[in-house]
């Protein structure tokens, strides 16, 4: 089983780097609890590539998870799948063309 450590700063993400074999999980959120887009890209950049990153502040768009493609290895989506009337097409529009 893999453990995920929550980072939410760039002094707990030098912390969570440490084990070698923990998963990133970024959770960089705005005042309104919505994701902090710019600071996680901000905090993404200093991951070393070969370590598993996941966002765990929910995504709120296609435009932001477009923006985190290719920077984390998971996105937490379920809001926009829950309140999606047809699941598979909000999933296509996520993934994008």
């Amino acid at each position: 089983m893999a453990s995920v450590v929550e980072v939410q700063s760039a002094a707990d993400l030098a912390a969570a780097l440490r084990p070698p074999h923990a998963l990133i999980g970024l959770r960089c959120v705005a005042a309104d609890e919505r994701l902090d887009l710019a600071r996680t890209l901000q905090l993404a950049r200093a991951v070393p590539p070969q370590r598993t990153l996941i966002c765990l502040a929910e995504v709120g768009s296609p435009a932001e998870c477009a923006s985190l493609f290719g920077t984390c290895d998971a996105i937490v989506v379920a809001d926009i799948i829950s309140a999606a009337d047809d699941v598979a097409a909000a999933i296509k529009a996520l993934l994008g063309p």
